[in-house]
């Protein structure tokens, strides 16, 4: 074997060791979890649950010096300004507390000042980033989806897609001056933060996320397909759910049935009770009634 490809070997071999060690620390860190270091549940423990003591007392010795200031220090304190912010004023009375007599005649011997530092009151300044400025767009843009049912105009779809960009680009451009995040290892892209992701999926999939502004059929939303989802999710977390393939067919065309009838504002237990006796001409009728 020549040297330079021991080099190369050696090399290899270090850049593999150094993988390898990196991967044994994580893995120790992963076992050295438990409910006292992490967010993991005390049911997690097992019976390897270390021993909780409990302390009465603070671990720290105690000091041979008296607590407080020391003996020569020399203190530090607000110091008395020249120029108060605001001065108030707080007039002799006219009658002794005592003894009741006036004094508003007697001449004033000696005055007292007294100077008191407060903060002044904390005000909230609210920064808008490009996410809350998207989610103020499509806001804007599900209101224009409600006015206009049959279609949005095109000057307000043209303004909305302007918009859209404008708000993409000042996201873009924040993220461009953002430090980049570190990487663990030598291999795999280095990780975006979750806002960034979030922008380029706006970017890359604007078409789908503005089709609602011009096509009249598609609903700003998903929420009505994950509604007609939601209970077939739910059955698969039942204890004892379908025994059988055949009864989740079933449930699906039930429930299938229903969801088209409560969409075209058919009244459910009627609908049953035609299916039953076997009339589905409703379904096929032109102007269902409500």
């Amino acid at each position: 074997m020549s040297p330079e490809e021991k080099d190369r070997k050696i090399e290899r071999l270090e850049q593999e060791n150094e993988a390898l060690r990196e991967k044994i620390a994580e893995l120790e860190r992963r076992l050295g979890l438990d409910s006292h270091n992490s967010s993991k549940p005390p049911s997690s423990d097992g019976l390897k649950k270390k021993a909780t003591i409990i302390r009465t007392k603070s671990l720290t010795e105690k000091g041979k010096r008296p607590s407080g200031g020391q003996l020569g220090h020399p203190g530090q304190r607000l110091e008395a300004v020249l120029q108060p912010d605001n001065v108030v004023e707080h007039p002799t009375p006219c009658l002794c507390s005592s003894c009741g007599c006036d004094v508003s005649q007697i001449e004033v011997e000696k005055m007292i000042t007294r100077q008191v530092f407060d903060l002044p009151c904390l005000r909230i300044i609210e920064q808008e980033s490009w996410a809350k400025s998207m989610k103020k767009v499509l806001l804007l843009a599900c209101n224009y989806k409600h006015r206009y049912p049959k279609g949005i105009p095109q000057n307000i779809v043209a303004r909305l897609s302007q918009l859209y960009e404008q708000i993409l680009k000042r996201g873009q451009d924040y993220h461009q001056f953002q430090p980049p995040l570190t990487r663990k290892g030598n291999r795999g892209r280095v990780k975006r933060r979750v806002g960034h992701n979030l922008l380029l999926r706006f970017q890359n999939y604007k078409r789908d996320v503005l089709r609602f502004l011009t096509e009249p059929d598609v609903p700003f939303t998903n929420n009505q397909a994950e509604r007609d989802l939601r209970m077939m999710k739910c059955k698969q977390k039942i204890s004892g759910g379908f025994r059988s393939f055949d009864f989740a067919v079933s449930f699906a065309n039930i429930r299938s049935f229903l969801s088209t009838a409560s969409k075209r504002g058919l009244n459910l237990l009627e609908v049953i009770t035609d299916a039953l006796q076997g009339n589905l001409s409703v379904f096929f009728s032109s102007n269902p009634t409500t």
